[in-house]
């Protein structure tokens, strides 16, 4: 996801890219902490490079709402912003469920299997209680959703939007009962979508990203 992102810069060379992706994922999984300073001199030993490779990685990744560069002050990483994030989700809900219709015209059965083996890998990390790899499934099974789609542009918007919410949604994966909640609607999309029922099919997209938004509101309480 995060490689999916930073690297639609075309400008970026690939140390870039590679120093980004490394410390956007540590930062969406708070290995690096919400806040914490990121010290430019320390990252550069760290990958072995100079300190301006990792200066734009960390311009990169504030693009993306992952690092906040204050003015005069050292980077840091960013910080969950809670009503930021329900409007994300409610937008995506919104244009997964416009895309739909186009996915259930133009997709191919192989698009599906594609999806299937995104839902069973999530399925898999279920049952083996293994939080981290149920995460990066279940953010794959969206980019393949959104590939399929076939709007460049819609699929842009939503995949920025994807990886500005995902601190938020690992913590309401982390809510109990909605691993299983999620892995259920993400079955349920994927009928859907082999039946060729457009309406069914819009009605599960936007329900998936409610049922985050509802788990966000749990995990407040």
């Amino acid at each position: 996801m995060v490689r999916a992102t930073v690297s639609s810069e075309p400008s970026a060379p690939s140390i870039v890219i590679a120093v980004a992706v490394d410390i956007g994922a540590e930062i969406i999984e708070e290995h690096i902490p919400q806040g914490a300073d990121l010290n430019s001199v320390e990252l550069a030993k760290r990958f072995g490079t100079s300190r301006t490779p990792v200066r734009e990685a960390l311009m990169l990744l504030e693009k993306q709402g992952l690092v906040d560069i204050p003015p005069r002050r050292r980077p840091r990483a960013g910080m969950i912003d809670i009503a930021r994030a329900r409007e994300i989700f409610h937008t995506r809900a919104i244009l997964m469920e416009a895309l739909a219709p186009g996915i259930v015209a133009a997709a191919s059965d192989a698009d599906f299997d594609a999806l299937e083996e995104r839902a069973s890998l999530m399925q898999d990390a279920l049952e083996a209680s293994d939080d981290r790899a149920f995460l990066w499934a279940n953010t794959d099974f969206h980019l393949v959703n959104l590939s399929i789609a076939n709007n460049h542009t819609v699929s842009w918007i939503v995949g920025a939007l994807l990886l500005r919410s995902m601190w938020v949604r690992r913590r309401t994966l982390e809510v109990p009962g909605r691993r299983a909640e999620s892995l259920d609607e993400h079955w349920r999309l994927l009928r859907a979508y082999r039946d060729r029922d457009a309406q069914l099919a819009g009605l599960m997209n936007r329900l998936i990203h409610l049922g985050a938004a509802r788990a966000l509101e749990r995990s407040l309480r």
